[in-house]
């Protein structure tokens, strides 16, 4: 079950963007969460990636989604729809909710965005459990 998350979309810097990928589906990264974090067992929390859309074509809101791939399994919910979408250009906020885990250790997680089966813009997240 997917939950509907609105990302806020923050407006192009210039005029008409000009991708910078050769791919129809591509990101650039701008913020993550900081690796390393220490969390106490079973605090829930909310982590933060700021991801800029910078290929050929726009993020719709119903057929693209930001999911959990592989690793550690520390979210509360396994995928989130785009909303809005997020056009050329445009960077989208993407928050994911987790929880850490009840025991001592170091986690990591690896979310993709995904449009039908192609995976694109994959990212990881590690955190430490006191």
């Amino acid at each position: 079950e997917f939950h509907t998350s609105t990302p806020f979309v923050l407006p192009p810097s210039l005029g008409t963007y000009q991708p910078t990928s050769d791919k129809e589906y591509a990101c650039e990264v701008l913020n993550s969460p900081t690796d390393g974090t220490y969390y106490d067992p079973r605090l829930e929390f909310k982590v933060r990636w700021r991801i800029k859309n910078v290929g050929q074509k726009n993020w719709e809101g119903d057929s693209v989604d930001f999911v959990y791939d592989t690793g550690d399994k520390i979210h509360k919910v396994k995928g989130y729809d785009l909303g809005e979408g997020t056009d050329i250009g445009n960077v989208a906020e993407l928050f994911v909710t987790m929880q850490a885990p009840k025991d001592p250790g170091t986690y990591t997680t690896y979310w993709t965005l995904r449009y039908g089966t192609y995976k694109f813009c994959k990212v990881a997240f590690t955190i430490r459990v006191r």
